[in-house]
């Protein structure tokens, strides 16, 4: 039987990027018969934390969505044994909007490694920002000065608004996990 488990998201940032997201969902956004083309999005942040404090706020799956902007709630489905906990490869989060989409957003975790600091997830189709074949990576690189190089690289194909979108969410994620990593113990 599939467990589950529930975390408030608390963002501390606001996303003028995800509310369009969602009025173009509304608007019929994913309808449009704008081409889908290949995307990237690539983002680099130093914190001024330690890697192993800055992967502390990043390496639960069902944790990270409280540094995603505008989100209420996440739902982690295991969908098979080897996935038991939320950092298990083959966990799938349902990240709940409360701004009335249809669906919630489906994420599924790829690849995780405590030893390498890194995840990757992939968005499920269907979904309500058109994001096809999504793929991110997440990577924190100790830097000599004992703070981390975090590094984000996503990979999709959809239309040119998912770019401002992807890019906003995802500096937003890095600036609220740099916010709680270099708080002091």
């Amino acid at each position: 039987m599939p467990s589950f488990g529930i975390i408030p998201c608390r963002s501390l940032l606001h996303s003028c990027a995800f509310r369009a997201a969602v009025k173009w969902s509304r608007r019929g956004f994913a309808s449009q018969a704008e081409p889908a083309e290949d995307r990237s999005v690539t983002l680099a942040r130093v914190i001024a934390a330690s890697p192993d404090k800055v992967w502390a706020e990043m390496r639960d799956f069902l944790r990270q969505t409280r540094h995603i902007p505008s989100r209420a709630s996440a739902v982690v489905t295991h969908t098979n044994p080897e996935a038991a906990a939320t950092d298990a490869v083959g966990c799938v989060r349902s990240i709940i909007i409360p701004q009335g989409l249809e669906a919630p957003l489906r994420e599924r975790l790829l690849e995780h490694s405590d030893a390498e600091r890194r995840f990757t997830l992939t968005v499920e189709a269907p979904n309500p920002f058109r994001l096809d074949d999504y793929r991110a990576t997440v990577t924190n690189t100790p830097l000599t000065d004992g703070s981390t190089l975090t590094q984000y690289l996503g990979t999709f194909r959809g239309p040119p608004e998912t770019v401002d979108m992807v890019t906003t969410t995802y500096t937003q994620f890095l600036a609220s996990v740099a916010i709680a990593a270099e708080l002091p113990e």
